[in-house]
């Protein structure tokens, strides 16, 4: 029997060549604790592009451009029966000030992409970190 399948969005933000990462809350049912880009889910009715903008703006306040999408991912979550095709997208910051939703992250960095990887561990993410940072530093 098939189960559920979803869109997600990842959010690469971009600030005076630092990303954003975010230390997902404890409380969290899936991958409490780990660090990560901004991530979501695409709802009904939205575009990848709208929703990452709009999954930016409800974790961090911050209003971002989406400069490109550049990664596609797949992953399915631990019980099993929701698989996502997600979406990586350069973000540049454009204002605010970072006030984190304290049920999505319990802390937050501003890192070079390199150094994100010192925090990141998870295949998906890493890639699409390498991905970005291939992209960046041809600019």
């Amino acid at each position: 029997m098939p189960g559920l399948f979803g869109v997600a969005v990842e959010a690469v933000i971009e600030k005076e060549g630092k990303i954003f990462i975010g230390k997902r809350a404890g409380s969290r049912e899936h991958m409490p604790g780990i660090w990560e880009c901004l991530s979501g889910r695409v709802e009904q009715g939205e575009t990848a592009e709208e929703a990452v903008v709009r999954e930016i703006k409800e974790e961090t306040t911050l209003a971002v451009t989406v400069v490109e999408p550049f990664n596609t991912f797949r992953f399915i979550r631990e019980t099993g029966k929701q698989e996502y095709q997600g979406i990586s997208f350069w973000c540049k910051y454009k204002s605010g000030e970072v006030t984190i939703d304290p049920r999505e992250h319990s802390e937050y960095k501003w890192v070079t992409p390199r150094e994100a990887l010192n925090y990141i561990k998870l295949p998906n993410i890493t890639t699409s970190i390498n991905r970005f940072i291939e992209r960046f530093e041809k600019l």
